[in-house]
């Protein structure tokens, strides 16, 4: 029986927070109802990989940025993101909700890049799943300048906070621009790449 305990927890996530999701979403401007699997380019017309662009113009930015992390309230692995994101000396702290799709809707996390929980700093930039906490970290010392955050669609396997044991399903980050278009910012190969 333990040993089918992890298995039966990422069944009740799926079957339960995803749903929560697709009844409870908030339309709002740069949605557009399409959704996206790690695999795919994820929409037509995107560049492959946002992340290798120079940063337009570089910003300061306060040294005391504390991360609000908005999650279900049963979900286990949004803490254990936050714990990735302490690890890594960010200071964040986890905010249990029933109000997940709003909170989303008013940072406009599109239909499809949705995850189980949304991080979002005091300047407002947001990050949207298990996104890695080293790039975390790189976004908010040097955020681009047309930025408004960082995706991580679902929940991947091996994502920090999504340990299995040695399992790991390479996945992409999405960066999400501030007039709502979402390009590929990187694709992450390994585990040890997101720290």
């Amino acid at each position: 029986m333990t040993r089918l305990f992890p298995g039966l927890l990422l069944l009740l996530t799926t079957l339960f927070v995803a749903p929560a999701f697709a009844q409870d979403e908030v339309e709002g401007p740069g949605r557009s109802g399409a959704t996206a699997t790690q695999g795919e380019g994820v929409g037509e017309g995107m560049e492959k990989n946002e992340g290798e662009e120079k940063r337009a113009e570089q910003r300061t930015f306060p040294q005391d940025e504390k991360i609000l992390v908005y999650k279900g309230l049963f979900c286990g692995c949004c803490g254990g993101w936050i714990d990735h994101l302490e690890k890594q000396g960010l200071d964040a702290e986890g905010k249990s909700t029933r109000k997940l799709a709003q909170i989303k809707g008013q940072h406009l996390i599109p239909n499809g890049y949705q995850s189980c929980h949304t991080g979002v700093s005091r300047e407002g930039f947001v990050f949207e799943g298990h996104v890695p906490p080293r790039m975390v970290r790189e976004f908010l010392a040097n955020p681009p300048q047309d930025a408004k955050g960082l995706i991580v669609p679902g929940m991947p396997i091996g994502s920090a906070g999504m340990e299995r044991g040695e399992k790991f399903d390479p996945y992409r980050v999405f960066i999400l621009k501030n007039d709502g278009s979402i390009r590929t910012y990187e694709k992450i190969e390994t585990y040890q790449q997101q720290f």
